[in-house]
């Protein structure tokens, strides 16, 4: 991330997993980040602590729900009021509510719930931070002028972590996150189409499954599902370490033109390939 440093980015859920990766990858190349996740002080303050060995970026950790009223606003106006702008924004946090029953055994008013949960995680405040963060983006980036290839010699970068296993294939587990997910990939886009003017860019990653702790509990329960994933990735392995999506993350902060897209992570698992005649090589 060659001239990135300095610069100022929010993410969302930075203090675990793909969220964590992201963030010690940006203050490893000198750019200032700001973490906002549920979690207790003592541990916002030893990733703080542990993140601030890693390089010369400056970190700043808080305990906040980022679905409460006015949560976008209030991470935008710290990014503004400590470091006085807001260049990238990680849309990162969010948990998966899974339905492990059969539908007709789920009561009707919990489908209500979490859908409604789902869609304010993944869609909703996404939204609200991007808005919120690209208000300020604007007075910076609209104004930066054309480079000889007539590309902006800057821009701002806003992300979404979409997750790979929300958008292909369709899973009856993830009815509600699935579906809040793929309303997120609309927002990328209509945010893309609006805020290019700026110069901000709105893009998006999907991992695949995670080698993390959550991830591995949940498989464990389910060794067919696990098993399933296994045999549809064709690049080993199949659940990958957090940092895996680094480069990629890395490339959509440099780049200066690639706007409303998505990137698949994931091993070639959305391809679902299966083998009949390749089994040996």
């Amino acid at each position: 991330m060659k001239g990135q440093e300095g610069k100022v980015a929010i993410v969302t859920g930075g203090t675990s997993g793909f969220g964590l990766a992201i963030s010690r990858a940006f203050v490893r190349e000198g750019i200032n980040v700001l973490i906002f996740a549920r979690g207790k002080t003592a541990d916002l303050k030893r990733i703080k602590e542990g993140l601030s060995r890693e390089g010369e970026g400056r970190v700043i950790c808080r305990a906040l729900d980022i679905t409460a009223e006015g949560a976008a606003e209030k991470m935008v106006d710290l990014a503004v009021e400590k470091f006085g702008m807001v260049d990238i924004v990680v849309n990162n946090a969010g948990a998966a509510r899974r339905i492990e029953v059969p539908y007709f055994d789920f009561p009707l008013e919990k489908f209500s719930e979490y859908m409604l949960d789902q869609f304010k995680q993944f869609a909703v405040v996404p939204v609200q931070l991007s808005i919120a963060a690209a208000k300020v983006m604007a007075k910076k980036y609209a104004k930066v002028g054309y480079d000889e290839a007539g590309l902006p010699k800057d821009t701002g970068c806003i992300i979404y972590n979409l997750s790979q296993s929300a958008l292909q294939p369709i899973r009856d587990d993830l009815l509600a996150y699935s579906a809040a997910k793929r309303a997120a990939l609309s927002t990328v886009e209509t945010l893309a189409g609006v805020l290019g003017r700026y110069n901000i860019r709105v893009n998006a990653i999907a991992p695949g499954y995670a080698n993390t702790a959550g991830p591995r509990k949940f498989y464990d329960r389910f060794p067919n599902i696990r098993s399933d994933i296994d045999r549809h990735t064709p690049l080993k392995p199949s659940f990958m370490d957090p940092s895996a999506i680094v480069p990629a993350v890395e490339y959509l902060v440099n780049d200066r033109y690639v706007n409303g897209v998505v990137i698949s992570i994931d091993g070639g698992w959305h391809l679902r390939f299966d083998r009949y005649f390749n089994e040996t090589i």
